[in-house]
């Protein structure tokens, strides 16, 4: 059993791409980490996470483990809240509507992920306020 899904140590999540990381992860994790950044389009998002979780799921397969057995949660920079100003911080934040920047995390779900934390190019009090029906959207499902 590894150690944090019986309680009986901490949690173990390790952040990794490449094929020998992920067989530490494999071997190891509780959970696997990854994260997504300025990308050309939001679909491309997702697209980013493919490769790494195909290597996820072959060091899983190699040492018999169910690959769903690794949480997967990632981090995605960047996102600006609905109605905000992604400035001058990059190129393709997830924006948009509270509707559409929930869909696009929700999407995520579709490749097993079950944990987004998201990093907000605006990180003031509003800002963080704004993301409020977002978080709505996603809990709703």
């Amino acid at each position: 059993v590894l150690r944090g899904s019986d309680g009986s140590g901490p949690y173990i999540t390790i952040a990794a791409g490449g094929v020998k990381m992920m067989d530490l992860v494999a071997r190891y994790g509780d959970a696997w980490n990854w994260w997504t950044w300025d990308l050309d389009t939001q679909e491309g998002f997702a697209s980013h996470l493919e490769e790494p979780i195909r290597n996820l799921v072959a060091a899983c397969e190699a040492i018999d483990r169910d690959p769903h057995s690794v949480v997967r949660n990632i981090d995605v920079y960047s996102v600006v809240p609905p109605g905000g100003d992604p400035g001058d911080s990059m190129d393709h934040p997830i924006s948009g509507t509270a509707e559409q920047i929930a869909a696009t995390l929700l999407g995520f779900t579709e490749l097993g992920v079950s944990e987004v934390r998201v990093d907000l190019a605006d990180k003031t009090p509003g800002a963080i306020e704004a993301m409020a029906p977002v978080v709505e959207l996603v809990h709703a499902g």
